[in-house]
């Protein structure tokens, strides 16, 4: 797409974006212009690219994460369209890092999606990316991506030559596209067939799923896939060596392709047609097809059409332009580049030989850079020291202030524990039950009696125990702890002798020498873990700084 289209993009973004928020709300933007990007997703992918990345600029400000995931996976997309493998595994793995975000079919679709990133460069993580999605369909009832998946599992299978398991893949997934009718379903569909096609050992077979792949797509809008079946077609015919009729389909995708000006395929498909005349021994034409493709082909694939020129004309022997033709393609490679740097190197030491005074002065230079080099390294390493003390200066003031601050709110904490303490106020509020419960208020008084005769104390206290201790049953008994205490019956125990522990060391001077581990075995709890996370879970300060603080203080008045 040139500048001019893409400008025509930018503001057809621009002004879809102006008419939805006049209209709608920032979500119903976003779908609109994921929506409108999916509608160019096979006819430009740079238009589909753009309207997905307006969606995700737009999810971004309002801070959606899940429709971030959405546009993430659109533009995705387009660059798969594109080859842009790398960029679309980029943009994926943002979403696998933001996993919890996303909901189930964006995760799915970007499990799916990784697959096909994956697929040329490693088999084993593409076939797990394609494992992983199914669930996500599967939940969604995502007949159409439940398709692609088992197509892109079926293609793993195929590049692997296990052709038993890649046809029981594609069949699955034309399974799943038995309803055929929306656009992507389609589309699916008749890339499978193809790949089914090229798996078939009998050649009728083989050319008449292409062909009814020609009309599916001819019937339903989908030209942009003819060009590229004839052509796939006409490979299939170059490997089971029917030349003649890997030309016929070749010159229809050929034609197909000069119809709808896919000018950029042009000199593939001359090149591919030059191979099929080549190997049917057509030499003529082989080399009248290669002329045609190199004027428009890329460097890489000039390289091939140079030497498969050179290999026509030798079996012409035409042995002058074959050789003609091989010095060109020499000429791009490698060995040739190596071979000129070698003897620029070679003349470079002869000449320093045959003038030392010149080696001399290239030397001096040489020195001079040299130094010159030290000195920027060094200024390199001042600055770099620089920054390393100053990072290190913001944070040892950063752990600080933040050490200051976690003192300062422990010392608030404390003092509001202290004073709570010597309120009497640390005992667990009895909480009025909610209208139209009925609490037994002899019971509650029970509690009560039982809580100030301290039978939290007991390390073996269960509700079983208290309910027998109380004359009651356990579930009336955690009934009425939960809708009067508002508490679970491990909390409240838990409190009490975590109001206990508090008030003892508020008065007893002795119990604030004893150990963590016995405090908390005085206490009833059952190992200094259970006291640490009750303890801290009531007063927001750990049971060791409650006490030191106490011990402190008491050092402090005494002095």
């Amino acid at each position: 797409m040139n500048f001019s289209d893409y400008l025509k993009a930018k503001v057809l973004c621009v002004l879809l974006v102006i008419l939805l928020h006049l209209c709608g709300t920032a979500q119903g933007t976003v779908d609109s212009l994921l929506d409108l990007s999916l509608e160019y997703w096979s006819r430009d992918t740079d238009k589909a690219y753009v309207l997905a990345e307006k969606a995700y600029d737009i999810s971004s400000k309002a801070k959606d994460r899940r429709s971030m995931g959405k546009a993430r996976v659109a533009k995705a997309s387009a660059k798969l369209m594109q080859g842009e493998y790398l960029t679309a595994k980029n943009l994926l793995a943002l979403n696998l890092m933001d996993s919890l975000s996303l909901d189930g079919k964006t995760l799915g679709l970007t499990h799916s999606f990784m697959g096909y990133a994956l697929l040329n460069d490693n088999f084993v993580k593409a076939n797990r990316a394609f494992l992983w999605a199914i669930p996500h369909f599967q939940k969604e009832g995502d007949s159409v991506n439940m398709a692609i998946v088992y197509n892109g599992l079926g293609m793993i299978q195929s590049k692997l030559k296990r052709e038993t398991e890649a046809q029981d893949y594609y069949r699955q997934s034309l399974r799943y596209n038995t309803d055929a009718l929306g656009y992507k379903n389609l589309c699916v569909y008749i890339s499978t067939q193809m790949n089914m096609a090229e798996l078939y050992a009998n050649r009728s077979e083989a050319e008449s799923s292409f062909v009814n792949a020609v009309a599916l797509a001819s019937k339903n809008g989908l030209d942009f896939f003819i060009p590229t079946i004839y052509q796939r077609l006409g490979h299939y015919y170059v490997q089971n060596k029917a030349y003649g009729k890997a030309i016929v389909y070749l010159e229809k995708a050929l034609s197909e392709t000069q119809r709808m000006k896919l000018g950029g395929e042009e000199p593939l498909l001359f090149r591919d047609m030059g191979t099929a005349f080549f190997l049917d021994g057509r030499y003529g034409k082989a080399v009248e097809s290669y002329y045609k493709a190199l004027p428009l082909a890329r460097m890489e694939v000039r390289d091939t059409l140079y030497k498969r020129l050179s290999m026509a004309y030798y079996r012409m022997n035409d042995i002058e332009n074959g050789e003609r033709y091989l010095r060109r393609f020499l000429e791009h490679t490698d060995s040739i580049r190596q071979l000129h740097r070698d003897e620029a190197v070679t003349e470079m030491i002869e000449k320093y030989e045959s003038d030392r005074k010149d080696l001399e002065i290239k030397l001096l230079q040489q020195e001079n850079q040299h130094a010159l080099f030290n000195n920027r390294r060094q200024k390199r390493q001042l600055l770099l020291a620089i920054l390393l003390a100053s990072f290190l200066t913001i944070m040892v003031v950063t752990v600080w202030v933040f050490y200051k601050r976690e003192r300062e709110q422990n010392e608030l904490l404390y003092t509001k524990n202290q004073a709570l303490v010597l309120a009497g106020k640390r005992r667990p509020p009895s909480v009025k039950a909610p209208t139209g419960a009925d609490i037994n208020k002899d019971l509650v008084s029970r509690i009560e009696k039982g809580m100030d005769g301290q039978l939290f104390l007991d390390k073996g206290l269960t509700l079983a125990k208290l309910a027998h201790l109380l004359g009651t049953n356990t579930t009336y008994l955690s009934s009425t702890i939960n809708g009067h205490y508002q508490s679970r019956f491990s909390d409240f125990i838990n409190g009490h002798r975590t109001n206990y522990v508090l008030s003892r060391l508020e008065t007893d001077a002795e119990f604030r020498e004893y150990t963590i581990d016995h405090i908390a075995d005085i206490s009833g709890f059952n190992s200094s873990s259970a006291f640490y996370k009750a303890f801290k879970k009531q007063t927001g300060l750990t049971p060791s700084y409650y006490i030191r603080r106490k011990l402190r203080e008491k050092t402090n008045s005494h002095s």
